[in-house]
């Protein structure tokens, strides 16, 4: 739906700039798992994975949270080096303002267009959340770091926006970083998800991670 694209737009350009080609791939409910199926077929030095929506909305059987198991999990099978961020995960897509059940009226709502309402997770929906990311990304047998833009996840989840609700962010942060493998580094920088400050230092670790796993293999 668009509220992580200035932050993936930046990073293809990047990435691009550093001789990469890069596929994109929306979190829509099909696009996770096209992306799952296509890294399997090894085609990829490294995954960036911005946009976590499809995992959060599948814990509330949004419109895109029809997923099947392996979400979050080819990359690392295969050992593929990882970027995460939590792109997204904080909400869920439901249908229309008056199709909204009563729990879902009752949250913060962005109202995204006539047919559909991006609604506010609450903190224990996204501390189960956090948990399920890192029981996925535990399991990976290849690098993996994780990025947290403490200022906001996605668009509309910024200070002063409709669904800006720091408590539940830090919910989700804090049950990640217990659940998490010590393996796994996980930081937090001060910026949102769309800003420069948050993506440059990304792809600036994403290229140092795949340089290195050259180097290894």
């Amino acid at each position: 739906l668009g509220t992580t694209t200035p932050g993936a737009l930046r990073a293809k350009k990047l990435l691009e700039d550093h001789g990469f080609e890069v596929v994109a791939f929306h979190q829509n409910g099909t696009g996770g798992i096209a992306m799952e199926d296509m890294i399997l077929e090894e085609v990829f030095q490294g995954v960036l994975d911005l946009n976590l929506h499809e995992i959060g909305d599948s814990f509330v059987q949004g419109l895109h949270g029809a997923i099947r198991e392996g979400r979050l999990e080819s990359a690392g099978s295969i050992g593929l080096p990882q970027v995460i961020a939590p792109g997204s995960i904080n909400y869920t897509v439901q249908g229309s303002p008056d199709s909204l059940s009563e729990d879902m009226r009752g949250r913060k709502c962005f109202n995204y267009n006539p047919h559909l309402t991006l609604v506010r997770l609450l903190p224990d929906e996204l501390t189960e959340v956090g948990k399920e990311v890192a029981q996925k990304l535990n399991k990976a047998k290849g690098p993996v770091k994780i990025f947290i833009p403490l200022r906001g996840f996605s668009f509309p989840d910024r200070e002063g926006l409709s669904l800006w609700e720091p408590r539940g962010n830090q919910a989700f942060i804090d049950t990640l970083k217990e659940n998490i493998d010590n393996s796994i580094p996980v930081i937090e920088l001060d910026a949102h998800i769309n800003d420069p400050d948050f993506i440059d230092p990304v792809i600036e670790e994403f290229i140092v991670m795949i340089q290195r796993q050259k180097t290894v293999s």
